[in-house]
């Protein structure tokens, strides 16, 4: 029989959620069930026995891990994902993990200092599909910013962020925002491209001539996010802490010009 493993995403429409069905859709001799948070929450209070009939629980924040940990058997394998470490209390618990999963060498080093043993500590890299993130042939990449509004001389340059993963500024939003607008008087109209739910106040607050916003909360459809990136001229990383990040890895990809701060996969 298969082992039977639960992953935890926080959410399906975000980097967690993708990792889940990445797990999913490379590892066959495994039987998953991907249940996001609110799923496990409603489980474990409805029906909890049923939480005793995976091997294996991996919960794809160290969050969750604090939250839902003292449900499951003891006998049931605990591995804890932690992409990177915003307070002491992201590695709570860890220790007691049979497996701490993380994708940088970065944020490996820095949690085998935080007292994880280097025993219990896997480095997955995160991946990219190449089919998808693609640089565009020619001709592509005109029609794909004339598809956008976007002038010849348009400066689109992108950037991919939840607007309330800025806490304590990790995101480096300032920093992104006080690029922006030293560009904007250049004699280029800048166009920004966010990706990600929760800026269209910030995106109104700012705008003016010269500068203009382009949200996108949430791209389901991975060809769509694709094609933002072929349109592109900069792809910007101004994070202050990251455990990835996926999206440079994606715009990398795509033969986008990026600029980033030396912060989780960068470095590598």
């Amino acid at each position: 029989m298969r082992p039977r493993v639960l992953l935890v995403p926080d959410t399906p429409f975000w980097i967690t959620g993708e990792i889940a069905q990445e797990i999913v859709r490379h590892n066959p001799a495994l039987d998953c069930t991907v249940l996001p948070s609110k799923g496990l929450k409603w489980l474990a209070a409805s029906r909890p026995e049923m939480l005793r009939e995976f091997d294996l629980v991996h919960c794809l924040t160290p969050d969750l891990f604090r939250k839902f940990a003292p449900r499951f058997d003891p006998e049931v394998a605990r591995v804890a994902t932690i992409f990177h470490v915003e307070d002491p209390s992201d590695t709570d618990g860890a220790t007691r993990c049979d497996g701490v999963m993380t994708a940088s060498l970065q944020w490996r080093d820095a949690l085998q200092r935080d007292g994880i043993p280097p025993e219990k500590l896997f480095v997955v890299p995160l991946g990219v599909d190449t089919e998808r993130f693609r640089p565009a042939p020619p001709g592509e990449r005109q029609a794909l910013r004339a598809a956008h509004g976007l002038d010849a001389d348009d400066l689109a340059v992108g950037f991919c962020a939840k607007r309330s993963s800025d806490v304590g500024g990790r995101k480096g939003v300032d920093v992104f925002l006080d690029a922006l607008e030293r560009l904007a008087p250049a004699g280029r109209s800048v166009v920004a491209f966010v990706i990600g739910p929760g800026w269209t106040e910030f995106s109104a607050t700012h705008s003016r001539p010269g500068l203009e916003f382009r949200c996108f909360p949430f791209l389901t459809d991975r060809g769509a996010l694709a094609r933002i990136y072929r349109a592109l001229d900069l792809f910007w990383v101004t994070s202050r802490v990251e455990g990835g990040p996926a999206p440079l890895l994606e715009a990398m990809a795509s033969g986008v010009c990026c600029l980033t701060t030396p912060v989780g996969v960068a470095e590598e």
